[in-house]
């Protein structure tokens, strides 16, 4: 009897200690936020996101460039005349392709990833993404700039 009450004693004593030393065992509070903890570094879910923006960015914008391609009015010597479109294909275009199907599993991971219903490194791997496609519309935008400058420049001289 003896033995088992001072275990008991020694256990509430060590309880104790590690509530004082959160370095140890994390505090009650903090246990919900150990979940959003990463565990890969940052950096690395956000190089794979790039990685990931690299493969998918140019596929949308192919995918964009085809629906506009779509919806666009047409004339050329094999088209027939002018103002003809190719509406007839766009649900091959709209449905088929898996680029707006990505797009939306893109939009719901960020939004969830935002709200923290999913795993913290899912926000670095949107943030990755993200730098991706803002890197591409920063080219895309200075090369349209320069292409405009260039054309001012040639009727203009």
């Amino acid at each position: 009897m003896r033995s088992s009450g001072r275990a008991v004693n020694n256990v509430a004593t060590l309880v104790s200690v590690l509530d004082q030393r959160s370095d140890v065992v994390p505090h009650r509070s903090n246990l919900a936020l150990d979940n959003r903890r990463p565990r890969v570094p940052p950096v690395a879910v956000t190089a794979l996101g790039f990685l990931t923006g690299v493969v998918l960015i140019p596929l949308l914008l192919r995918w964009l460039l085809l629906a506009r391609t779509v919806f666009g009015s047409h004339g050329n010597d094999f088209l027939g005349p002018a103002r003809r479109r190719l509406v007839w294909t766009a649900p091959v275009v709209l449905l088929l392709q898996p680029l707006p199907y990505l797009v939306l599993a893109v939009i719901a991971i960020a939004g969830l990833a935002l709200r923290g219903r999913l795993p913290f490194a899912w926000l670095w791997l949107m943030i990755g993404f993200g730098l991706y496609a803002v890197l591409m519309g920063a080219l895309i935008l200075s090369r349209l700039v320069g292409r405009k400058r260039k054309a001012r420049r040639a009727a203009h001289p």
